[in-house]
Parts: structure tokens; sequence; C-alpha cells
């Protein structure tokens, strides 16, 4: 564990609290002078009544720990996230290279990732399936496979590779995202973590006509966006809703509705969304006007 006795002791003092208060019957007076020194650690189940006593999170004892900053668990991770995020293709070369001799499977599992970005980062974000080299697809998916139960680690790494997948094994990825997924509905990052994952596999499903696929997760978007602090959410299912109605046959309806949402984008200032959303709707039609 992090020493944090440096930091419990600032927070202490800031509310007022004296060490009797917090240790009392938790630690003795004696280690909790050394603890908030720094010279000791203590069991979880004892630091965990402390931070209880401090009415304290350890999320936001993290975050003042480090300086009010979010520090990531992985910094090669993090990098990767920036550069990605970026378009930053220069950077991600760079990356690949300090990767090529990776070991852990945390290492082959981050150079696939950023070998798979690189490639669709070069082919203007196209996702067609004969582009990606198929042995950093499937140690991508063994690993996914293999597992009992998924962590946000492996959530993350899903939801970043979805549409890597042939739309089979990644509806049956899907599955098992979701259902561990669901073990986290009272976690604080649920909405935004269930969401992430639900618009990416559903942006997919709905480019290849997998509507009734589409239509299971879209009423999983849509109970989520009935949170008014989920506006992004609801405007992004209200897309969809109308990407949908087009392909069912109702495009005058559907339309209508997509566009509304890319204006509004527009009007927000929202550019990357506004040309992202554009695109997507355009390909969408110049499928139908071509079937």
């Amino acid at each position: 564990m992090k020493t944090y006795g440096t930091t419990i002791r600032k927070i202490r003092l800031h509310k007022g609290y004296s060490q009797k208060e917090i240790y009392t019957g938790v630690i003795s007076k004696a280690y909790a002078i050394e603890f908030e020194k720094g010279h000791h650690d203590m069991t979880v189940s004892l630091f965990m009544e402390v931070l209880h006593r401090l009415n304290l999170d350890f999320s936001e004892l993290d975050y003042i720990h480090n300086g009010y900053l979010n520090v990531p668990l992985s910094e090669n991770y993090h990098l990767f996230e920036l550069a990605a995020n970026a378009g930053d293709i220069q950077h991600l070369k760079r990356q690949l290279t300090t990767l090529e001799d990776a070991r852990s499977i945390g290492d082959h599992l981050l150079k696939a990732q950023v070998n798979l970005t690189i490639i669709r980062l070069e082919n203007e974000g196209k996702i067609t399936p004969n582009l990606f080299p198929q042995e950093d697809v499937m140690l991508i998916t063994r690993y996914l496979l293999n597992l009992d139960s998924w962590t946000l680690d492996e959530l993350s790494l899903f939801g970043n590779c979805c549409l890597y997948f042939p739309f089979e094994t990644r509806q049956l990825l899907m599955e098992s995202a979701t259902a561990s997924l669901s073990k986290y509905e009272g976690y604080h990052l649920y909405d935004d973590l269930m969401s992430g994952l639900l618009i990416n596999f559903i942006s997919g499903a709905l480019k290849e006509h997998q509507l009734k696929a589409t239509t299971v997760y879209l009423s999983l978007l849509e109970k989520i966006s009935r949170n008014p602090l989920k506006a992004f959410q609801r405007e992004i299912y209200l897309f969809f809703k109308g990407i949908l109605s087009i392909l069912s046959g109702d495009q005058k309806t559907g339309e209508a509705e997509c566009r509304s949402i890319i204006r509004h984008y527009k009007r927000l200032g929202y550019e990357l969304q506004y040309a992202n959303m554009t695109d997507y709707l355009a390909d969408i039609l110049e499928e139908m006007r071509s079937d």
C-alpha cells in the first residue's frame, strides 16, 4: 500500500479532528504518530476504518495524495490513450518500438492495441477486417474469451478494440462484458462505462445492419440516458434510434431525427462530434441508395 500517512494528517488537521478521535480503537497513539509521519502502513481493514472516521472516500484520498491529479495505473497505457485520442501516429509508432521486447501479458496486449490503432488511423478510421493483423486481434480475443469475470481493465480493453472483431465474436464478448459490468451498477462510474461500451457496439452493429442486436443494446442505452445528467448519452441514443429507423424502412423520420441531433452539435460547437455524425449518416444513406 502507498504510505498515505502524511496526507491523512493534513486532511485530519484541516477537518479539525484530533488523533484520539480518528485512531482510538484502531491503532495505538505511538503507531498513529509514526503512521502520520509516513513511517508505517496499516492493514486495509484498519485503513478503511480511518477513512470512515474522516468521512473520506479512498478515491478522493488518492486524488489529494497525488497533488489533486488523476494518476493512471499504467503510464504506458495513459500515453497510448492520449496519442490515440489525438490521432498522433508518430507517437504511437515510437511507443510500439518501446514495446518490441514486451514480456508481460499486459505489455503484449498494449502492443497489439497500439499496432491496431496505428493501422486504423493510417486508413482514416476505416474498420475493415482484412486490414488488421490477425495475430493481434486473436491475442486480444483469446485473452477476453478465457476470462471467467471481467474487471474494469478488461472492459476498457474490449471497448477500445471491439470494432476489430468479427461481429459474431463481438456479440459474444459483448454478452460477457455487459454481464460483468452489471455487477458495477452501484459504482459511480457505471453509467459512463456502460454507455461507452454500448455506443461502440451499437455503432458497429448498425453499420453491419444487425438490427436485432442493435435493438437489444439500444434499449440499455435508453435506460441510462433517462438521467437528465446524461444528456450526451441521450442525444447519441436518439441519433442511433434515427439510424435504426432509416435501416428499418422509415428514412424520412429517421433522417430528420439524425439531422436534428447533428444541427444541435453544430450549435454547441462540438466540431469533431458534428463531423463524425455527419459522416456516419452520409455512409448509411449512401448504402441505402446503393441497395
